[in-house]
């Protein structure tokens, strides 16, 4: 038998390490109560195609307090996917093409003629398809450069911010200007089935506009300066 010191002490640290554990299991029941209400993040290939909301194209676009959503291209994703696919399309081709050229070094050296006359030829068709890849890649630039993917406006300062996809993949441009500055295009040598879309920034460019992926058909008069905005009169 223990002594009476001994066995009071014993019993204190028996009950210390009971206490402590029933603290760790309700802390340990705590945290799975707590994971279980985390929402499930399945990434996926489909999610590339979900729509973001407001506050995450504002913070990928990075864009200053004050200003709101107006105009929202439904189709950037594809726009985007159709710029990288041609992108990558031009790379592969490039590489292609390098290897092959290294190829005809080689054969030079070769005494067979007909190896070098059906290398010549491969190369020429090369030459062609990366070419014709390259007017495409470019056109489609020149179209995308004209299409901005998102429209912010600060109603305060009556300014605009245009997002734009840059001319590389994964990169963004960013375009200002005020109330008035866009324009109705006019001067259009060649009828494109957008040319009735395509409005000109005062001294800077032109940009495509749908009037259906504004947030109400009254922001588009608003930014051509023919129509009042009706929230900045009520705070007047």
């Amino acid at each position: 038998m223990f002594p009476v010191g001994r066995s009071n002490l014993l019993f204190r640290i028996i009950n210390e390490v009971n206490s402590n554990c029933k603290y760790h299991s309700i802390q340990r029941l705590n945290c799975l109560s707590n994971l279980k209400n985390l929402p499930v993040i399945k990434r996926n290939f489909f999610n590339l195609f979900r729509k973001p909301s407001k506050n995450q194209l504002r913070l990928k676009d990075k864009v200053p307090d004050g200003y709101e959503l107006i105009y929202r291209n439904i189709a950037d994703r594809y726009i985007f996917l159709c710029q990288l696919v041609n992108g990558v399309t031009i790379l592969v081709v490039g590489v292609v093409t390098m290897l092959d050229l290294d190829q005809a070094q080689k054969l030079q050296f070769n005494p067979n003629d007909q190896l070098k006359v059906a290398h010549k030829q491969t190369a020429k068709e090369i030459v062609v398809y990366i070419s014709v890849f390259i007017v495409i890649y470019v056109i489609l630039q020149l179209l995308v450069s004209q299409v901005p993917v998102r429209v912010y406006c600060c109603p305060k300062s009556q300014k605009y911010l245009s997002i734009f996809y840059g001319n590389l993949p994964f990169t963004m441009r960013r375009l200002q200007f005020q109330v008035g500055d866009v324009k109705q295009a006019s001067n259009n040598f060649m009828k494109l089935p957008w040319t009735e879309y395509q409005y000109e920034i005062k001294d800077q460019q032109k940009i495509i506009l749908l009037e259906q992926y504004f947030r109400r058909p009254a922001d588009l008069f608003i930014m051509l300066g023919t129509q009042r905005d009706p929230d900045v009169e009520k705070d007047k």
